[in-house]
């Protein structure tokens, strides 16, 4: 990172990494369904110190395995104009139990404002809906019949230099990385589906004028052979 940067989105190739990586870990390790939950942990009052806030974070947690087992998460720290920090977080069991957790019981454990729970049940956007959902800054409209507007990647100029975007649980699984060519590493992880659940390319022009393509694609079934069921 740029040391002399004032914050996140002053360093652009940095941020690019690090959303990157968070894309792939939550669509590496959620896919929607009754074991997964997404809640939002809102301030009652202002709090502009991100330190105290994962503090905050942290005994929240240990309430909820407290009464509920153990529960792997990721956590995005999410600015908002005014300063004040809240959390998206991404819930999952380890097990087969399906998660319930009333939001009545969220709030007591989080006390410090308000929760707001979903199901997230379209696995593959995931990765993609809720970095757009952090990312993103709505417009606030006085026309009550206009379109929610927003500008993209917008938020990123609120996070401070050093903020560490997201933190997540110890049994977050980091991606599958191969190296070899589509067709080998798909057959050696038992993918058999033809079309990639999400694909993006991107062009880059290199100084002498040469074009290079590259192609991102995520295949939510990947690791079924490795694991030896759903992935």
């Amino acid at each position: 990172m740029d040391v002399s940067s004032t914050n996140r989105a002053d360093n652009l190739k940095s941020v690019k990494v690090t959303m990157r990586n968070l894309r792939r870990l939550i669509t590496h390790n959620f896919h929607g369904g009754n074991k997964e939950l997404w809640v939002t942990l809102t301030y009652r009052w202002l709090t502009k110190n991100p330190e105290i806030a994962y503090q905050d974070f942290k005994r929240f947690i240990r309430k909820l395995r407290k009464d509920y087992g153990h529960l792997e998460y990721i956590a995005v720290i999410e600015p908002q104009a005014t300063g004040n920090w809240h959390f998206h977080v991404l819930l999952k069991t380890t097990d087969h139990r399906v998660l319930r957790i009333p939001n009545e019981i969220l709030a007591k454990a989080w006390g410090q404002g308000f929760t707001k729970t979903k199901r997230l049940k379209n696995k593959d956007k995931m990765g993609n809906y809720v970095l757009a959902y952090v990312t993103n800054l709505d417009i606030p409209s006085t026309d009550k019949d206009s379109e929610k507007k927003y500008v993209k990647g917008a938020r990123l100029h609120l996070y401070p230099k050093g903020v560490r975007i997201y933190r997540c649980s110890r049994g977050i699984e980091k991606p599958i990385e191969m190296t070899g060519s589509k067709d080998e590493i798909l057959e050696l992880n038992g993918v058999i589906k033809s079309k990639a659940d999400f694909s993006r390319k991107t062009i880059h022009e290199t100084i002498s004028g040469q074009e290079i393509v590259y192609i991102t694609e995520f295949y939510n079934d990947i690791g079924k052979k490795l694991m030896g069921g759903d992935a």
